[in-house]
């Protein structure tokens, strides 16, 4: 028995399967510390040097307007420049401008592309995760291929979430 699935790589969807790639690992957490933490400081320290939140506090701007640039802006622009990376790796990148296609089985599974093939045996992979959108499919701690959920039925999913744990 094998269960296939076939899509087309996009920008976005690379996007979405990383952002949740990343929520998976914590790997990102430190990316918003400074968008966070940062702002913080500096009110508070123009609050303890006798500053209100509407006092300007750079470039004319009120001490609140300048953490909301800062805190909810600056992560925006982050996820933009991602989305353009994206983009442009797979303008770059000629077989991921053709749909890969995953074959699983219960020795391992296989992406195809028009001109490349990759294979892995379940016991090389670290771990599966099913998501609300994406089957990832974890080839070390933090990196993870991932299958759009959609174009898997739940019996697939369970199926494949099976060989794996056999493996194991």
């Amino acid at each position: 028995m094998e269960v296939k699935a076939t899509y087309s790589p996009s920008a976005l969807l690379m996007l979405r399967a990383n952002a949740t790639i990343q929520r998976i690992t914590r790997d990102d957490l430190w990316l918003y510390i400074p968008f966070s933490v940062l702002p913080l400081i500096l009110i508070l320290f123009l609050w303890w040097k006798g500053a209100s939140l509407s006092s300007p506090a750079m470039f004319g701007m009120p001490s609140w307007m300048l953490f909301v640039s800062i805190a909810i802006v600056a992560p925006l622009a982050f996820q933009s420049m991602f989305f353009v990376l994206y983009w442009r790796s797979l303008r770059a990148t000629p077989a991921a401008q053709h749909p890969q296609e995953f074959s699983f089985s219960p020795s391992g599974f296989k992406i195809s592309t028009d001109g490349a093939n990759t294979s892995f045996e379940w016991k090389s992979i670290v771990s599966v995760h099913r998501t609300a959108s994406f089957l990832l499919l974890f080839f070390s701690k933090k990196c993870a291929y991932y299958v759009p959920i959609e174009l898997l039925c739940s019996d697939d999913i369970e199926t494949v979430v099976r060989w794996y744990e056999e493996a194991k």
